[in-house]
């Protein structure tokens, strides 16, 4: 509450060993908080989630995918 720039935040402690990358992992973040959820038989059930991560070889791909 305190913190205003909150999503700034959550960008620099999201997977700290690769530096740099804000846009990569401002969008992972997105992807895996976000989407919609469904009311099925007054139960909320979430839908399954995708995220496809394309770049040159060596930038951490992997590794922000697993993080």
């Amino acid at each position: 509450k305190k913190d205003k720039n909150i999503f700034y935040s959550l960008i620099k402690s999201f997977c700290p060993t690769i530096f740099g990358h804000e846009l990569v992992k401002a969008g992972l973040l997105l992807g895996i908080v976000g989407g919609s959820a469904k009311n099925i038989s007054n139960k909320l059930v979430s839908d399954k989630q995708a995220i496809l991560l394309l770049g040159d070889p060596g930038i951490g791909k992997s590794q922000l995918l697993k993080f």
